[in-house]
């Protein structure tokens, strides 16, 4: 080796095996995930309210009572995962086994139990998916955020095991604060998603019935 080739190596043993947030190439992946997924749920969403714009009567439909129950059930439990989803997070940070364990638990027994009201929710639709334009928009979202869910689910589950399991290593708390992304995703486009094709058009048949009886 010679003099210059010595001079132009660099030493890299004392670097960190493992990274979080910003330092961490997997949080990079997922948040750019995130930002594709979050645009083909946005462009659907917008998709909706273009038809609403465009339809003189919105929506041909509404999804029924027992439908819109249970999706705001679903709404429920998807934001009251959030909470040990960032306590799971926090524990991953300061590389606490136990904590980040049992809240991770937590946050998917909360997604499974939202994905069990789901599969109730789906027969109770009051139209197919080619029944009318609304009919299209809606199910494709739903389809979206099953399968965003779902991910969800799966990656929690495989770190479930590995924190159960074993060997644990360093790097896998920050698998878990990087995963973590993918969630907030599917929690955060439910709320417009409930309001746009539950809320407001439960709201404006409300209002016509009562200007109707008045």
């Amino acid at each position: 080796m010679t003099t210059e080739t010595r001079a132009t190596t660099l030493d890299v043993s004392a670097l960190p095996s493992h990274a979080f947030g910003l330092r961490n190439p997997l949080w990079w992946g997922l948040l750019l995930l995130v930002a594709i997924e979050g645009t083909a749920m946005g462009l659907l969403l917008v998709s909706a309210i273009y038809l609403r714009g465009e339809a003189d009567v919105w929506p041909p439909s509404t999804v029924g009572p027992a439908a819109l129950r249970l999706a705001l059930i679903e709404a429920a439990l998807l934001g009251a995962s959030t909470f040990p989803m960032v306590w799971a997070v926090r524990a991953a940070r300061a590389q606490r086994l136990r904590p980040a364990r049992g809240w991770l638990v937590v946050a998917t027994v909360l997604a499974v139990a939202m994905l069990a009201v789901r599969a109730a929710e789906i027969p109770r639709v009051a139209f197919r998916w080619d029944s009318h334009a609304f009919g299209s928009v809606f199910w494709m979202t739903l389809g979206v955020h099953i399968t965003h869910v779902v991910t969800g689910v799966l990656e929690n589950g495989l770190l479930i095991a590995v924190f159960f399991v074993g060997p644990v290593e360093k790097k896998h708390y920050g698998d878990l604060e990087a995963s973590a992304l993918l969630w907030y995703l599917s929690v955060l486009e439910w709320a417009p998603a409930v309001f746009i094709f539950y809320g407001a058009p439960a709201l404006r048949g409300a209002l016509q019935h009562a200007a109707g009886g008045g």
